[in-house]
C-alpha cells in the first residue's frame, strides 16, 4: 500500500477555503498528512518550500521580502512557524492584489505560534483548516466499530502507519515522540527539562479520559502547577492532546468545571501505555478509558472535516452524575454514552434520562449509547444504541 493516496474527508473544506481567501493555513500535528493533500489536490500549481530544511529555514529567516519576492507565482510554505518573518511580507504581497485567491498556502504544526502570528499579521486575510489524522471512514469505511477501534490502538491513525503496513508502530512512535520533543518543543517553546516533559506526557497517556488534575501531576513530577498549564498548552498547540470542557449550564447543581484529558490518536496513548496486541487491549483498564478517547475523537474528525461548527463538551455535577458528551449541535443537544461492551444493560441509558429530565426545556430529542455491539436498539424511553456515528448528522 505504499504510496497509496488516501481520500481525505477535510478535501472539499480546504478547497472552498482555497478559493476563498489570499492566504490558507493548514495546520495539524506533524505526519498527519498536510503536504500530501496539498501536493495531491494542488498539482504543480504551487511552488513549494520546506522550512523543515535548515538551509532553506536560514535564507527566509535572513532575508525574508527576498525570499517572498523571490517565488514566480504561488506557493506553499510548510513548517511556517520556523520563519514568521515571511508573514509581514506575505501580507504586504497581499495588500498589492487581494482579490487573488488561494496564492499563499502555510502549513504549521504548532497551532498556537501558527494562529498567535496569523492574527496579528493576516487577519481577514486567511482561512484556517485544521488537519487531523484518518478518520475510521478514512481508513475503511467498512470495518466494524471494534476492529476500526482495535486498529486504531494498536496500529494508529497516521497515514504513514495506516498506508505502509511494513512499518514497526512501536519504532514509528518512538521515533515520532524524539522528533517531536528535541526539535518542536525544544526549540520552538524552550524548554530546557525534556525528560520530565517527556514524562509528563506518560502521565497524562496513562489518565487519558480522566478529569485534569494539575496538583496531582505537579506533586508527582515536583514541577509548579504554572509548569504543567504550560507544558499542557504546547501539547494543545501541537495538536496531540485535545481537552474536552464540561457543561457549565447553572440549574441550581454545582457542575464539574474542571476539562478531561484524550488524544488525538489513539495508537500514540496505547504506546505510551505499552499496550501492543489486542489481547493486551481488551484485557488492559485503559480499555474503557481509550474506546472512550476514540469515540470523541472520531465525532470531532466528523464536525471540523465539514468545516462544521459544533461544541462537544461532557457532563458532571457533584453528586456523580455524568455523561460522558454532550453534542451542541445547532440548536439541539445530544447526549451520549460511550461503554467499551458487546451489549447493552437493562440501566445503561440511566444517566442520559437523568440528564433529559434534568433538561428537559431542552431540544433533546434522543439520547445514544455507543458501544462495541454490532445492533441498534431502543433501550428506554430517550436512549438507543448506536453502531455508528448516523447521530452525528440528525
Amino acid at each position: 500500500m505504499k504510496n497509496m493516496y488516501i481520500f481525505r474527508e477535510i478535501t472539499k473544506e480546504l478547497k472552498e477555503n482555497i478559493a476563498q481567501f489570499p492566504v490558507v493555513a493548514l495546520t495539524g500535528a506533524r505526519q498527519t498528512g498536510k503536504t500530501t493533500i496539498l501536493r495531491h489536490i494542488l498539482k504543480d500549481e504551487y511552488e513549494y518550500f520546506d522550512l523543515d530544511d535548515l538551509d532553506l529555514q536560514d535564507r527566509a529567516k535572513r532575508d525574508p521580502k527576498l525570499f517572498i519576492n523571490s517565488a514566480s507565482g504561488k506557493i506553499i510554505v510548510d513548517e511556517i512557524q520556523y520563519a514568521p518573518e515571511l508573514l509581514r511580507y506575505i501580507k504586504m504581497k497581499v495588500d498589492e492584489n487581494p482579490r487573488l485567491k488561494g496564492r499563499y498556502i502555510l502549513t504549521g504544526s504548532q497551532q498556537f505560534l501558527m494562529m498567535k502570528n496569523l492574527s496579528e499579521t493576516l487577519a481577514g486575510r486567511v482561512g484556517i483548516v485544521n488537519l487531523y489524522p484518518l478518520s475510521k471512514d478514512e481508513i475503511n469505511k467498512n470495518n466494524s466499530l471494534k476492529d476500526s477501534f482495535t486498529e486504531a490502538c494498536i496500529r494508529g491513525t497516521y497515514p504513514g502507519l495506516v498506508t505502509e503496513k511494513n512499518i514497526d508502530s512501536e519504532r514509528w512512535y518512538k521515533n515520532y515522540i524524539q522528533t517531536y520533543v528535541e526539535r518542536d518543543v525544544k526549540i520552538l517553546y524552550n524548554i530546557g527539562d525534556l525528560r520530565t516533559f517527556n514524562h509528563f506526557v506518560i502521565i497524562l497517556a496513562s489518565r487519558v479520559g480522566q478529569l485534569l488534575n494539575m496538583n496531582s501531576i505537579s506533586i508527582e513530577l515536583g514541577v509548579a502547577v504554572n509548569t504543567i498549564k504550560s507544558w499542557l498548552s504546547v501539547l494543545v498547540a501541537s495538536n496531540i492532546v485535545y481537552l474536552l470542557h464540561p457543561y457549565y449550564k447553572n440549574v441550581g447543581k454545582k457542575l464539574i468545571k474542571t476539562p478531561k484529558v484524550y488524544f488525538i490518536d489513539n495508537g500514540l496513548v496505547s504506546y505510551l501505555n505499552k499496550i501492543t496486541t489486542s489481547q493486551n487491549l481488551f484485557s488492559s483498564s485503559l480499555v474503557g478509558p481509550l474506546f472512550e478517547n476514540y469515540i470523541i475523537i472520531e465525532i470531532l474528525k466528523k464536525f471540523k472535516n465539514r468545516g462544521k461548527d459544533c461544541e462537544i463538551i461532557f457532563f458532571r455535577d457533584h453528586a456523580g452524575l455524568e455523561v460522558d458528551l454532550i453534542i451542541k449541535n445547532r440548536d439541539k443537544l445530544i447526549p451520549v454514552e460511550i461503554k467499551a461492551g458487546m451489549s447493552a444493560k437493562y440501566n445503561t441509558g440511566d444517566n442520559i434520562e437523568k440528564f433529559v429530565s434534568m433538561y428537559d426545556k431542552e431540544n433533546i430529542v434522543m439520547g445514544y449509547l455507543v458501544n462495541l455491539g454490532l445492533k441498534s436498539e431502543r433501550i428506554s424511553e430517550h436512549v438507543k444504541t448506536a453502531i455508528n456515528f448516523d447521530f452525528v448528522d440528525n
